[in-house]
């Protein structure tokens, strides 16, 4: 008798842990994202939509607001007093861009023959049709539960919802404006009309790919959705606008932009695509001294030339057309490992120079870590490098402030031992012949990275944005460097140039605390598909748990190409050919080719691994 309790306990146990698995995707967290919120259109700009709402309403990138149409007028039957109107939603704008006091927003759909005029009502998710694709088989309560608390939206049936499922998550087919939730029993996902993910709930991975829309298969009523970038409208009825209007790719494009997305690890709000190369495999344009690790491409006097470092030593080669003749090297005296080198001009016909970062990490005689940046700075004069500055303990980085291609601010960072990357910025010119040092004349985010940022209009705005990787992740800033408009999935950089560090100076070694911090690759800013808008172009890795593979990356299984795109006032990731078990250490991408440089890591004996300069076409 007390076994069959006790098995009735634990029964009851599991069924009251499903339900509160079940019940936790529908939290407080849903029900502030999704709160009605009213408020007004106050003018048209850019093509784009300006509301008094902003980020202390709780606003999100991509979040839709109806704006509101008044109907007919409901009289009461006995007063004669008019006690309200019947509203409908005239057409749907999508929120892509936060500012303080206000949002840009983006028409997506209107009633044909509608208008928008400043000071029309607009309500968030009112009126809109809504969708539950159930993948675990049991979400009918988490459908009742979301139903009772996002009473706005217009929800087909759980029943209707179902019928109307793909085998696997893919956008609707029938193109209507609306909002799609997957639930695969541990992860509740909230797609908008284009299957982009605004929020999600939980903590398993859904099962839900993001893709683009498929043409429109169904004469449903309501506002219909077109294929992504199309410039057309659905004939009757409510028409939706095309999302991707930022940019428009004209004439061959250097990738086949696929219709569905390739996931490439957890992401938040991001769709993935895959840029596929009309030629897979890669070429080799020559070896490289072994143990490269950190490269850096410039084009200037219609030369490409590539800057490199391995340990002591620092090279410039001229890489263009098809080729690599090594045009100068140079070897620093000193104990520091050279760690990253970046391009500078300081002004337009001064001689190219060097910024590269150096890292000393040693025990002293009171078993006591003895660890600083100790960079330089050097000058290239026809096929001669000479040292300008040396023992500088600071982090160099160039960044190019006037978008002419060519870094004319030189920054230096300072060194902390918690974060590495300190908080404090010099700036560095050069005045008759001798560099000194003043205060940047601009602002940048507190995290900024200078080793590892630059600056560069990706969101088409005609302003440049600080774009730059920190602990595997790329960040995008508005240009005045206060507020994040992107954060990626923590897979960007993964760099073989790492310090280790201990994070409690002074400690002896038998107390130290010990951290990796590693000088990721600069990201770029090209434009792959001759919109006129720059992709982000940067290197990206899959991690490992733990320990050390031969032939791999420390750490990592894979590394590949990444792409950020800003579409549809939303970031895109992608990438650019194959994955390979090789790091990378550099990368640039010619109108014809993307050239980069990987390297072997070392071997558990010292010894430094392979590198190569490798090429596969663009076209």
């Amino acid at each position: 008798m007390k076994q069959k309790f006790r098995i009735g306990l634990m029964l009851l146990a599991l069924l009251v842990l499903g339900i509160s698995a079940r019940a936790a995707v529908v939290d407080e967290s849903l029900k502030r994202d999704f709160k009605a919120v009213d408020g007004y259109v106050v003018s048209l700009m850019g093509g784009e939509y300006l509301i008094d709402l902003d980020a202390t309403s709780r606003l999100a990138v991509g979040d839709i607001f109806a704006v509101i149409q008044p109907g007919e007028k409901i009289m009461h039957p006995v007063t004669k007093k008019m006690v309200g109107t019947v509203e409908q939603p005239k057409a749907y704008i999508q929120v892509t861009k936060i500012q303080s006091g206000y949002s840009y927003t983006r028409l997506i759909g209107q009633i044909s023959g509608a208008s928008i005029q400043p000071g029309d009502p607009i309500r968030r998710y009112q009126g809109l049709p809504a969708r539950f694709w159930d993948y675990s088989g049991n979400g009918e309560a988490v459908f009742n539960s979301l139903k009772a608390a996002i009473p706005q939206l217009e929800w087909s049936s759980y029943a209707a919802s179902q019928a109307s499922r793909p085998a696997a998550p893919s956008a609707p087919t029938d193109q209507q404006v609306g909002m799609v939730f997957v639930y695969d029993g541990g992860r509740l996902e909230a797609r908008d009309p284009y299957f982009h993910v605004i929020h999600s709930y939980g903590k398993a991975k859904a099962t839900g790919r993001s893709v683009a829309a498929a043409p429109a298969g169904s004469s449903a009523s309501g506002m219909r959705l077109l294929p992504l970038g199309s410039a057309s409208t659905a004939g009757g009825g409510m028409n939706m606008v095309p999302a991707g209007q930022a940019g428009t790719a004209t004439g061959s494009v250097p990738y086949q932009l696929e219709q569905q997305a390739t996931p490439a690890g957890a992401y938040a709000g991001n769709s993935v695509v895959r840029y596929s190369t009309q030629f897979p495999g890669f070429q080799q344009r020559g070896e490289l001294p072994m143990g490269v690790i950190y490269t850096d491409f410039i084009v200037v006097d219609g030369r490409r030339l590539m800057a490199a470092v391995n340990g002591s030593n620092v090279f410039v080669y001229d890489v263009s057309g098809g080729g690599m003749t090594r045009i100068a090297q140079a070897t620093l005296s000193g104990t520091a490992e050279m760690l990253a080198v970046n391009w500078w001009r300081p002004a337009p016909g001064e001689a190219l120079h060097l910024a590269v970062t150096g890292w000393i990490s040693k025990v002293n005689d009171n078993a006591k870590d003895y660890q600083q940046i100790s960079s330089a700075i050097l000058v290239l004069n026809g096929n001669s490098l000479t040292v300008k500055k040396n023992n500088m303990g600071r982090i160099l980085g160039a960044i190019d402030r006037d978008g002419d291609g060519v870094p004319e601010v030189l920054l230096g960072q300072s060194f902390e031992r918690l974060t590495f990357f300190g908080r404090k910025m010099e700036q560095y010119v050069l005045n008759g012949g001798k560099i000194s040092t003043v205060k940047p004349g601009f602002d940048m985010p507190l995290d900024f990275v200078a080793v590892s940022g630059n600056c560069m209009d990706v969101t088409g705005n005609g302003r440049r944005e600080f774009v730059y990787v920190r602990n595997n992740k790329l960040y995008i800033y508005s240009p005045d460097g206060r507020e994040q408009i992107y954060e990626s999935p923590k897979e960007m950089g993964a760099s073989l140039a790492t310090a280790m560090h201990n994070i409690h100076g002074g400690m002896t070694k038998a107390a130290e605390v010990d951290d990796v911090t590693a000088m990721e690759i600069k990201p770029l800013a090209i434009d792959l598909d001759g919109d006129r808008l720059p992709e982000v172009v940067l290197p990206a890795a899959e991690k490992a748990g733990m320990g050390i593979v031969e032939g791999l990356m420390p750490g990592v299984k894979n590394s590949w190409i990444s792409v950020v795109k800003f579409r549809s006032g939303m970031f895109v990731k992608g990438t650019i050919g194959e994955k390979m078990e090789t790091p990378l250490a550099g990368v640039t991408v010619t109108e014809d080719e993307v050239l980069f440089v990987a390297t072997e890591v070392p071997k558990i004996t010292g010894k430094k691994g392979h590198s190569y300069l490798l090429a596969f076409p663009l076209r």
